[in-house]
């Protein structure tokens, strides 16, 4: 039909537009772009002021009748322009509709509330409230009415909206009804959604129930849309229960189909002016956030805004799916920035909504701007480097805010949008920025007060790779930071916490002056006053980091660490370790002891990765050597199920957590060690036990196969089946062990066996198979033994690898929905595939057709981390 509209003149076309529009509206569906395109052009065609038609007069038709027809599909077309995020063209619909409804009571109420509704969606929440209060909804149909009072409750004016409601429930009952008008119980009927608080329900259940009887219950309506949009949670594989039957694959859902539910979804919302909730109660808020999550591939704009409006909580399961890094990924540049822009603006609002209500505390807002911080973070990724910082700043200024001091809602959210901000700078931005960050005021020092342990700090995010060397230029800010530091440690609670943590960074820079060096090495043990032979109290920094931290006399923290953790009588040590040392659950303390055998193997385990990293070692005595031994064999011979009185889930999974930790530091201390035959044998057996248990132990076989390389073909197999496992968390375990096996052997100093070249070259199959388990973790030990590996073991992967990488051009796409089904991480993927095809570039393998396209995607990628991996290989070329 649309096809033979423009052979008619203009105002037989008009009306045919007009029935055409009006059939779309009233079904709640979206105007088509082809008719949308011939709509414009009729109303182009059409002035009703100088009732000329094609600049012709036209004297000889009911211009009455012409500019009702005119403006209604002028107002069709200005909510399909909203739909579309296209300001011109709803600007310009706003324009030559203002002269055509001043006589027009409902056109103009329509006008108001696509206004309202354009401030809504653009989360442009001040120019929400200056439509909302230029907008007397007072005359006319009485749905108006119902429509202002959801969009009060989008700002929180809860007792505005009720009142409201109010009214129009009075008046839809006092309209008229008969069998051919049936206007006020339709409305009557909608308005009671508005009031369906827990509790009311039974109320409005009642009153529903009367209405069934002229068919104005709505929940049909409600109950059929919800059903579309679920459907295809529905479409899984049902097995057959005959044996050798293959089970029937489900009958797809229609992505047209889910796509039409979603907008109709929310269509309905705002006709019916549905809230999204009323006294906490959910009205249309599970709705459309499922309109959303099917939105989001073919309407990622759409979809996100309304995820945004529509989320309470940063930690919504829907919310991270549609601003999943993939999909993010996956933005065209301009809405990201639009999208960026938009959600920054609205942060601000919020906040500064948060802080004008001083003692009396913004719910709403509070959850809005933590939703608005977790997004704007997320968004960040996509935008350019000023705009990060622009992001940083605004991050630091909430940070010195009481108001959100005292909110805990937002003080995880702050600390993602200080890390996803500085993901984002250069080096160089970041050398720049550090001072900022370091220099910030600390909390309950000289910062805002907080009682609460998860407030985040800004210098958490700086590495010590990462500060600037000390010059003139720069001396000022260094001795301020330095000061700041001191008089944190100096002071208690968690201001000296945190200045703990930025000395850990400042004092790992190696940019610490000799007399600077000896004051805070005073601040930071001035807790140990009273206790002479204790590690220093009050600064949760694990006791390890203290052997690199500054101290009254070389050596004494590292004789203070080895007398807490590696001495002492072995037949003290608790066998278990649940919730670690003094830790309770309501009144009943579970572990009292000062130490177990899972804490100290964790505790020296890790040691010597970080003083390997940091060019020291921990360098076992002979004493510490037999007494670690002692607590490994008391450690494996721990029964795995032992109960201390208290629920059997909470002990269970506790006590998985501690052997997991423990477990980590063992496949650290057996590279360091030698233990005696008998004790690897046992802990071979161990490895069986806890993975059976469901504490992943393969990390410890490398370890174990350093004393028993007789033993290496049971070790190896037992890595290949691990390998091999549908299980995804034993098949990553595996390779990440194999992975640290890899690189342990290339140490001569260790005297590691080498990792048996068959599980190497599984390696290469796992890429070249693409393995989705395993494939982020196969990469990154394929770009380690290509850049430092034997040539053996490069030449036993290179060639898969590169075959797998030109697999996976297609198949990491960020756009590609059925790439993964979300069983791969995507983002991490496309980082370890540019990594590895840098490192075989660097091997001279650039001129392969996968890795020079992996390099030169690399340039373009949305995402900043891949970008540095590929312009750090064009610099250097």
């Amino acid at each position: 039909m649309v096809e033979v509209l423009p052979r008619l003149s203009p105002l037989p076309r008009l009306s045919a537009v007009r029935e055409l529009v009006w059939r779309y509206e009233r079904s709640l569906m979206q105007v088509p772009d082809e008719l949308r395109a011939v709509a414009t052009d009729t109303l182009a065609s059409i002035d009703c002021r100088s009732r000329t038609v094609e600049g012709s007069p036209d004297g000889s038709r009911e211009w009455n009748l012409v500019t009702r027809w005119w403006q209604n599909v002028a107002l069709a077309l200005l909510t399909a322009a909203r739909y579309r995020f296209d300001t011109s063209a709803f600007d310009e619909l706003l324009r030559a509709l203002a002269p055509v409804v001043i006589e027009d009571v409902e056109a103009r109420h329509r006008v108001h509330h696509e206004r309202c509704l354009w401030a809504l969606w653009s989360l442009d929440f001040e120019s929400l409230t200056n439509g909302l209060d230029e907008w007397a909804a007072e005359a006319g149909d009485p749905a108006w009415k119902l429509r202002k009072s959801a969009l009060l409750r989008e700002l929180g004016r809860e007792d505005e909206a009720s009142e409201l409601i109010e009214r129009a429930r009075k008046e839809a009952q006092a309209m008229p009804v008969s069998e051919r008008d049936l206007r006020g119980p339709s409305r009557e009927g909608w308005a009671l959604w508005s009031v369906a608080s827990f509790s009311k329900i039974d109320v409005v259940r009642q009153r529903w129930n009367e209405l069934a009887a002229v068919d104005c219950d709505p929940s049909m309506e409600i109950e059929w849309l919800a059903n579309a949009l679920t459907e295809s949670d529905r479409n899984t594989v049902t097995p057959n229960f005959d044996l050798g039957v293959p089970p029937s694959e489900p009958f797809p859902s229609s992505t047209a189909l889910l796509e039409a539910a979603g907008y109709r979804s929310i269509r309905l919302t705002e006709v019916a002016g549905l809230p999204q909730a009323v006294d906490y109660t959910s009205i249309s808020g599970h709705m459309l956030k499922r309109a959303s999550e099917r939105l989001a591939i073919c309407d990622p704009c759409l979809a996100i805004y309304l995820m945004l409006r529509v989320t309470r909580y940063d930690k919504d399961e829907a919310l991270l799916r549609v601003l999943s890094r993939e999909r993010v990924a996956a933005l065209p540049r301009p809405l990201a920035g639009s999208l960026g822009t938009a959600t920054r603006t609205a942060l601000r609002y919020a906040m500064s909504r948060i802080e004008a209500a001083g003692a009396k505390r913004e719910v709403l807002w509070a959850e809005r701007a933590r939703v608005l911080m977790e997004a704007a973070s997320r968004l960040t990724l996509r935008l350019d480097e000023d705009s990060a910082e622009a992001l940083l700043d605004d991050a630091l200024s909430f940070y010195g805010s009481p108001a959100v001091a005292s909110e805990i809602w937002l003080h995880e959210v702050l600390g993602s949008m200080f890390s996803r901000c500085w993901e984002c700078l250069s080096d160089s931005r970041r050398r720049d920025r550090s001072f900022d960050l370091m220099d910030a005021p600390i909390v309950g020092a000289d910062g805002p007060h907080c009682e609460w342990l998860g407030y985040p700090d800004p210098g958490q995010v700086v590495s010590e790779v990462g500060l600037p060397r000390r010059s003139a230029g720069n001396e000022g800010r260094w001795q301020a930071i330095v000061e700041r530091i001191i008089h944190g440690l100096s002071s208690e609670g968690m201001a000296r916490e945190r200045a703990a943590r930025r000395l850990v960074v400042l004092s790992l820079s190696g940019r610490l002056k000799e007399d600077e060096s000896t004051r805070t090495a005073e601040a930071l043990w001035s807790s140990s006053t009273e206790h002479k032979d204790e590690l220093p109290q009050g600064t949760r920094v694990l006791d390890y980091a203290f052997i690199l931290l500054p101290e009254p006399r070389v050596g004494m923290a590292r004789r203070l660490f080895g007398r807490k953790w590696i001495s002492g009588d072995v037949g003290d040590v608790s066998l278990t370790g649940l919730m670690g040392p003094g830790t309770s659950v309501g009144l009943s303390v579970l572990h009292t002891s000062p130490r177990n055998a899972d804490d100290i193997v964790w505790q020296v385990g890790l040691s010597i990765p970080f003083l390997r990293r940091h060019g020291g070692a921990l360098r076992l005595t002979a004493g510490e050597g037999e007494y670690l031994t002692g607590v490994i064999e008391r450690w494996t011979d721990t029964n795995l199920r032992h109960v201390r009185r208290i629920p059997a889930d909470l002990m269970e999974h506790q006590r998985k957590q501690s052997l997991r930790g423990a477990c980590r530091g063992l496949s650290w201390i057996l590279t360091e060690m030698e233990i005696p035959i008998s004790l690897a044998e046992r802990l071979y057996d161990k490895v069986h036990d806890l993975n059976d248990f469901g504490v992943l132990a393969f990390s410890m076989l490398p370890g174990i196969a350093k004393t028993l390389p007789d033993r290496i073909g049971d070790i190896s197999e037992l890595m290949s089946a691990g390998l091999m496992s549908d299980d995804r968390q034993v098949a990553q375990n595996v390779v990440v062990t194999l992975h640290r096996w890899i690189i342990w052997a290339a140490d001569s100093t260790l005297g590691m066996v080498p990792a048996p070249e068959h599980l190497v070259r599984d390696i290469g199959i796992s890429i070249v198979a693409r393995r989705r388990a395993v494939l982020a973790q196969a990469l990154d030990c394929a770009k380690w033994i290509l850049a430092d590996g034997s040539d053996e073991q490069r030449e036993s992967i290179r060639e898969l690898t590169i075959r797998g990488l030109g697999h996976l051009i297609e198949e990491l796409r960020y756009d590609r929905e059925d790439a993964s089904g979300g069983s791969i991480d995507v983002p991490l993927a496309r980082l370890r595939s540019i990594e590895v095809a840098r490192a075989l570039a660097n091997e001279g393998r650039d001129g392969d057709p996968a890795v020079r396209r992996w390099l030169e995607m690399g340039m373009d990628d949305p995402l900043p981390e891949v970008r540095r991996v590929a312009e750090s290989w064009h610099r250097k070329e």
